[in-house]
C-alpha cells in the first residue's frame, strides 16, 4: 500500500498533476511524499475523504500552495493548524465528519473561501473572524437542538455590522455548514438590495 501510495504522489509530481485522489487509504498521517521537496506546486484540488488522519502538517500552504479545494470529510481530524490561513486561493474546504471541537480563527484569513463545511464534528462555537459572508443554515431537526440557534446568534451578533459591506461585495454563493444530519439543507443565495 505504501509503495503504491508513492508511485501515485510521483506520477502527479512528474506530470504535475492538478487534481490528486487520495481517498479510502486509510491513512493515519499526511503522506509525507506530498511534502517533499517543493511539494506539489501545480496541485489545486486534494481529496483525502474517509482515511484517518487526525492532524495535518503545519507547512501545507508552504507545500501545496496552490489548493483551491481540500477535501478531508470523514477523518478523524482533532486540531487544524493556524498554517491553513495561509493558503490564499482555498476555495472550498470540507473538514466534516471529524473530531473538531474548535475551529482555529486563522481560517478567517481564507479571503477566497466560499465553501467551508463542518457537519457533524464537536464544534462549541465559532471564531469571530470567519469570513463574513458565510451563511448558516442547517435542518430543521438541527434547529430544534437549540445547539445550532445559539450558534448562529453568536456569530450574528458578532457580524451584523459587516452584513452592509456584504451587501455591497456582492458575493456569489459562499456557504458554511455546521449541520448535522441527513436532511441537511445548504442555503445558497446571492445578495439582493429592495430599492428604497
Amino acid at each position: 500500500m505504501a509503495s503504491e501510495l508513492c508511485k501515485t504522489i510521483s506520477v502527479a509530481r512528474l506530470e504535475k498533476h492538478k487534481n490528486l485522489f487520495l481517498n479510502y487509504r486509510n491513512l493515519h498521517h499526511f503522506p509525507l511524499e506530498l511534502l517533499k521537496d517543493e511539494g506539489l506546486q501545480y496541485l489545486e484540488r486534494l481529496y483525502m475523504k474517509r482515511n484517518s488522519l487526525t492532524t495535518l502538517p503545519e507547512n501545507l500552504a508552504q507545500k501545496l500552495p496552490n489548493l483551491v479545494e481540500l477535501y478531508l470529510h470523514s477523518n478523524n481530524i482533532v486540531v487544524v493548524p493556524e498554517a491553513i490561513g495561509s493558503l490564499v486561493k482555498l476555495q472550498c474546504l470540507d473538514l466534516s465528519d471529524n473530531a473538531l471541537e474548535i475551529v482555529c480563527p486563522e481560517i478567517g484569513r481564507l479571503r477566497a473561501l466560499r465553501h467551508l463545511r463542518l457537519a457533524n464534528n464537536q464544534l462549541q462555537f465559532l471564531p469571530p473572524d470567519l469570513p463574513t459572508f458565510l451563511l448558516l443554515t442547517s435542518s430543521k431537526r438541527e434547529l430544534k437542538s437549540g445547539r445550532c440557534v445559539l450558534m448562529m446568534i453568536f456569530f450574528l451578533i458578532s457580524k451584523v455590522w459587516y452584513w452592509g459591506t456584504w451587501l455591497a461585495q456582492s458575493v456569489k454563493h459562499p456557504t458554511l455548514d455546521i449541520s448535522s444530519g441527513h436532511d441537511l439543507m445548504v442555503c445558497e443565495i446571492e445578495p439582493h438590495i429592495e430599492p428604497c
